[in-house]
């Protein structure tokens, strides 16, 4: 970060001599009362008012619910969430697969094996269809920030240039025909290098996956689970991301279709696809003590509701109408970064994730996954078997406990947290203006990932796609091809 803090002091003077122009010339109440400026509006969207957070959230970062919270990874079979399992009834197993324990491959049979098969499989039969292995990612600004990087800075207009806070921009991608020396990921121009995902399987001299794969950003920001099920938010609202003034079930996918072709690309090459997203606007939580009046579904089961109706829509297409990706092989799905610090002066938490909700997120994942397991239905995913959604299972595991690391590889989320914590100097979320003068005015909502927070997450990606994470299994078939 000591570079960020001397770009932040190389900037300031010329910043702040911009901004008294600005002044000089139209006056403040022009420059920022009538105007005020808005951060990363292409992430906002205007059809959805602040949501009130249910009673008792935000919760307290430390207090005994979250401090109870274990990161999937680090869980076993014999441990539960949420901590008052005798009070409220729930049984969440705290595993990546629930009941089946952290990893389908042990026993060596019975229906978790049977799924990791299934998946090598699935993932023998890709190959390269008209030159090209399309492996795309679709989700919400989070994970386009996370994939892509972004062009621009938080606050257009602060006085104190917000260097390393990139916003949701739309990805160049990789072109099937294309320069050498063409760039298919973002930077903000800042003078901080954003390791997003892109960046790192394209920027070196050797890609990290095969001349035949592209890895595409398909993602776009606020496009919540509810805007990407074709049962959900574009079945009753026009399709404004594509400019349509009628309702578009499929919006989301015609708009990744779109992309693709401008590229070079069809949709018969997408045979992989890495899903990122969550609800929005959380309003009940797994214990039900923390629950908007008259909710009574956890969002959690809401999340897995969207997901199965997504998979059975890549699966079989929608209505009628043609499979948009015929020849889907495989899914993955990473659930959502901590979301504890999300509680921005100027920022409504609840309309972005905030905790347990975040948590929480990872158990619709996993019941998922268990669902297809079991070729059943539980209630909330639909059906999910390989007759109706294609194979999915987990993409890298996101989530951990703030600055507390993971047992698994240490992992820590930060918000500047003060020594003796590892988090001191360090911010993975978006924290605004440090100068306390313009805080309140320029804030950052601490959820966001800043060029820290994509690297962490990008590197999470690079090792799920490398020998050392999946080994000869899910993905090594193919990301070489």
């Amino acid at each position: 970060m000591g570079r960020a803090w001397s770009l932040f002091h190389k900037h300031r003077k010329s910043a702040v001599l911009a901004l008294a122009l600005a002044l000089a010339v139209f006056g403040p109440a022009q420059a920022y009362a009538q105007n005020p400026p808005q951060p990363c509006d292409n992430e906002t969207d205007a059809d959805t008012p602040d949501v009130q957070c249910p009673p008792g959230i935000p919760l307290d970062p430390n207090g005994f619910e979250m401090s109870q919270a274990v990161p999937l990874v680090d869980g076993n079979t014999q441990l539960l969430w949420p901590p008052l399992v005798s009070a409220i009834g729930h049984q969440e197993t705290v595993a990546l697969y629930g009941a089946y324990g952290n990893d389908e491959r042990t026993p060596t049979s019975g229906p978790a094996w049977d799924h990791y098969v299934q998946g090598v499989t699935e993932a023998g039969n890709i190959h390269a269809i008209n030159g090209a292995i399309v492996f795309l990612f679709i989700g919400f600004s989070n994970c386009r920030i996370e994939i892509c990087g972004g062009d621009m800075d938080i606050w257009p207009g602060d006085p104190n240039t917000l260097q390393g806070q990139p916003c949701s921009t739309p990805c160049p991608n990789p072109r099937k025909i294309s320069p050498s020396s063409y760039q298919p990921w973002n930077q903000a121009g800042d003078g901080i290098t954003q390791r997003s995902f892109m960046y790192q399987v394209y920027s070196p001299q050797q890609h990290l996956v095969g001349n035949h794969v592209y890895v595409f950003d398909g993602a776009k920001g606020h496009e919540t689970l509810a805007r990407w099920d074709p049962n959900g938010f574009y079945l009753n609202n026009n399709c404004a991301i594509l400019h349509e003034n009628f309702h578009d079930p499929e919006c989301n996918y015609k708009r990744v279709i779109q992309d693709l072709e401008a590229n070079g690309f069809d949709r018969s090459q997408v045979q992989a696809v890495f899903i990122k997203m969550s609800t929005g606007g959380p309003r009940c939580d797994l214990s039900g003590f923390h629950c908007a009046p008259g909710v009574t579904e956890a969002d959690a089961y809401t999340s897995e509701r969207y997901l199965g109706n997504i998979l059975r829509y890549l699966k079989q297409g929608y209505n009628g109408n043609p499979v948009r990706f015929p020849n889907i092989h495989q899914v993955f799905i990473s659930s959502r970064t901590y979301g504890g610090y999300a509680q921005a002066k100027k920022h409504n938490a609840c309309n972005l994730n905030p905790e347990p909700y975040a948590y929480e997120e990872g158990f619709a994942v996993q019941r998922l996954i268990v669902a297809q397991i079991n070729h059943a239905d539980d209630g909330y995913s639909g059906p999910v078997d390989y007759d109706h959604a294609p194979w999915v299972d987990w993409g890298p595991y996101l989530w951990t406990n703030g600055d507390r690391p993971r047992q698994t590889d240490g992992l820590v989320w930060c918000n500047n947290n003060q020594p003796p914590s590892q988090c001191s100097n360090h911010w993975d979320v978006r924290y605004g203006d440090l100068d306390q003068q313009y805080q309140s005015q320029f804030w950052g909502d601490l959820t966001h990932p800043t060029f820290e927070g994509q690297g962490k997450v990008a590197n999470q990606l690079v090792n799920f796609i490398s020998d050392s994470y999946s080994g000869p299994h899910f993905v090594q078939p193919w990301i070489h091809q």
